[in-house]
């Protein structure tokens, strides 16, 4: 073959000796050099596959998949049984969207050269975007076996098991492929992201900022980056970090999505006006050009968007986290006779609202009719409400981190019939088991005050208020109404001490004590704006709020002082155990509730202590748990036509003693007896939901919405 003189090699030289060379250049990323070199080979040898084979390689890396194909097929038809060039094409194919195709030829490859590990590694990545994440995972851990140090397999097989909700086991995966490539920013971000999903939010962080210092421009590492610096409760770090994203790229979701909640959280609320438009702007977009938003279904819930909105949005998430699992997974053998199978589904068995509402549920369910497992995800605690819990469970189910599909085949090996759902779209929900479908019924309740969004759910626990009739299409599920309040509430066994001094917590012993212990993001400056104003109408009032960082109470300090409000006049809880908590709450005069996400366990603690809880009708479900609540206790007074009309209750309750305590009486009066703390009533309700839901499955009747009566 002759060269150029200005070529490197030699001007005479066997082809075999310019085709090595040419694939030494292609190796290094030489691209340009190699084309040159492979087309200088076929101008001397026309048909010479393996360079025809490997141009139309050397195009598919450069963007070109459509010049690429008939070049490898031109190959393939002359040497058809050649493992390397059908794994080519196959990758050539997909580039092309015609997937099966391209799955079809790598099977191909493998089957032609069974150890070809770079046909498994690809066939791993082709099974992984068509969803088949159990064979990909095989087809990853071939590849390995034949070739240990293999860092694109190994990264594959990584996010393979992540995906399938397996951290633990992909993590040492991804630490290999970022040792053996540390130049892959890629890998770099999977193992980062995978400490962080792990709560190793220190080695996270660190490797975030890592990246960014090469690399500032990628906005996902700076999401991560924040997301992790919110978590360790550097707030102020978090917003700034958000900010600089929010600059480079104003429509990216996570950005915003994020940015929206630490400004949420942090009561800093400049800029938060624009911010939420821009995030529910972005997600009325995306839903009117038929995509799925790429935000989390947390944050919906206190932005401005419509119960159907949320809707679906938790639909993109849910078929998301379904896809390429497996499901069904229960099986008949395993649905025994006698007493109906209830499994529960919880990370919040710990030190959490959501354990104080639980708390009795399990102790009070009738083991004569069910049988009840609790398949715990949360990390021990060693708190009183845990250990209340655990032991009053008939089974308690350890599953801390163990991935979706060993706690999926465990409901399903149990013989689960009803699975309830504790979490949705919370921190730490394991949707990905349900996903897979272990129980051939599947509720939605309590953890999360929406709709889950998902096909693979078949009911959501509700009630005449906050799921009422004529807007079930807000919801995905059939809906199964409690006849009172849907939320479950164990506080009965809580007794209530003699309060303490006022002085004690900082409150003034003279004076009206407006008072609202919601979390910080459910606080927004529409309804501050209000409880300002009526701060600034009754004298020598204050408000008495949660205590939060240090960032949250001087911004809401600052705001109020924007607003003619002293910031003394904000005083901020200590937080407590629950009865102490619950006992000094009797210090309080009215509760104040928040507008697009109530108050729900904070609103039944404060009506357990006698305090008064004033809300105004909402429009999704967790803008109604409050006015649920209170009917519920039997005193709808609580309960104002808008916000206006809530502010100038709030003002007359403030201003008139003998209108203050008439309702304090009626409160404490109707507590004991009122069907919002008959806590085995409520169990009673949901043992004869499940008992009707199983009953249509089992008698081959779709799902249906479900009145339980009084």
């Amino acid at each position: 073959m002759t060269m150029s003189s200005a070529n490197p090699v030699p001007q005479q030289i066997p082809l075999e000796t310019a085709l090595q060379h040419a694939i030494a250049r292609h190796r290094t990323g030489a691209l340009d050099e190699a084309e040159d070199l492979y087309r200088r080979i076929l101008e001397a040898a026309p048909g010479h596959g393996d360079a025809l084979h490997l141009l139309g390689a050397v195009l598919y890396q450069r963007g070109r998949p459509a010049d690429a194909l008939p070049l490898v097929e031109e190959a393939m038809a002359r040497n058809p049984n050649q493992s390397y060039y059908h794994n080519t094409r196959g990758q050539i194919l997909r580039g092309l969207g015609r997937g099966a195709e391209g799955v079809a030829d790598l099977e191909t490859a493998m089957r032609l050269m069974p150890q070809n590990a770079e046909a498994h590694s690809n066939l791993g990545e082709a099974l992984m975007l068509e969803g088949r994440f159990g064979d990909a995972e095989a087809a990853y851990r071939r590849a390995l076996t034949l070739r240990p140090v293999f860092p694109l397999a190994a990264a594959g097989l990584g996010m393979c098991l992540r995906r399938q909700g397996d951290l633990g086991g992909a993590l040492p995966w991804l630490q290999l492929a970022a040792v053996l490539q540390p130049e892959r920013v890629d890998f770099a971000l999977n193992l980062a992201s995978t400490f962080h999903a792990l709560g190793h939010l220190d080695l996270a962080a660190a490797r975030y900022e890592q990246i960014l210092q090469t690399h500032p421009q990628i906005s996902d590492v700076a999401v991560n980056l924040a997301s992790c610096q919110a978590l360790m409760d550097r707030r102020e770090d978090a917003i700034r970090t958000y900010r600089e994203a929010w600059r480079r790229t104003p429509r990216h979701p996570q950005v915003l999505d994020g940015l929206y909640e630490a400004m949420r959280q942090a009561c800093d609320w400049q800029d938060v006006e624009a911010v939420e438009a821009d995030f529910v702007g972005y997600v009325r977009d995306a839903l009117a050009a038929g995509q799925a938003p790429q935000v989390r279904g947390f944050t919906v819930l206190y932005a401005s968007l419509s119960a159907r909105e949320q809707r679906a949005v938790n639909a993109g998430i849910s078929a998301g986290a379904a896809l390429g699992l497996p499901s069904p997974i229960w099986r008949a053998e395993n649905l025994n006779g006698g007493r109906l199978r209830v499994g529960y589904l919880s990370a919040d068995v710990k030190e959490h609202p959501t354990a104080h509402l639980l708390r009795d549920l399990f102790r009070l369910h009738d083991r004569e009719r069910v049988e009840v497992f609790l398949y715990s995800t949360a990390a021990e605690d060693f708190s009183p409400h845990r250990q209340i819990i655990q032991s009053s469970v008939e089974h308690f189910v350890e599953c801390f981190r163990l991935p979706d599909k060993e706690i999926a085949e465990r409901i399903a090996a149990d013989g689960i019939q009803v699975l309830v759902d504790l979490m949705g779209h919370t921190r730490d929900n394991r949707i990905g088991v349900l996903a897979r479908r272990p129980a051939p019924v599947q509720i939605n309740y309590l953890g999360y005050p929406g709709s889950s969004g998902a096909e693979y759910v078949d009911y959501l626990i509700g009630d005449a208020v906050v799921t009422p009739q004529g807007e079930e299409d807000a919801f995905s599920e059939r809906l199964l109404r409690l006849p009172h309040c849907y939320q479950i509430n164990s506080h009965r066994e809580v007794a209530l001490g003699a309060p303490p001094s006022r002085s004690a917590e900082g409150l003034p012993e003279q004076g009206m004590v407006f008072c609202s212990m919601n979390n910080s993001y459910k606080i927004d400056p529409y309804i501050f704006d209000r409880w300002c104003r009526v701060l600034r109408e009754t004298p020598g009032s204050v408000l008495w709020l949660l205590q939060s960082t240090r960032e949250m109470q001087a911004n809401l300090q600052r705001e109020a002082e924007a607003r003619g409000v002293e910031g003394q006049r904000l005083v901020f809880a200590r937080r407590l155990p629950r009865e102490a908590h619950l006992t000094r709450l009797q210090l309080a005069d009215l509760f104040l509730d928040t507008r697009l996400y109530n108050a729900h366990t904070t609103a039944t603690d404060a009506l357990w202590a006698g305090v008064p809880v004033l809300t105004a009708r909402g429009d999704t479900f967790a803008g109604r748990v409050a006015e649920s609540a209170l009917r519920a206790l039997g005193f709808p007074e609580g309960v104002t036509a808008d916000w206006d009309a809530y502010a100038e209750m709030a003002l007359r309750l403030g201003q008139d003693a003998g209108l203050r305590r008439s309702w304090q009486e009626r409160v404490r009066g109707l507590r004991d007896g009122a069907a919002l703390f008959d806590t085995t009533t409520t169990v009673r309700a949901l043992e004869w939901g499940y008992e009707r839901a199983w009953s249509r499955y089992s008698g081959g009747l779709p799902a249906e919405d479900l009145n339980v009566p009084a």
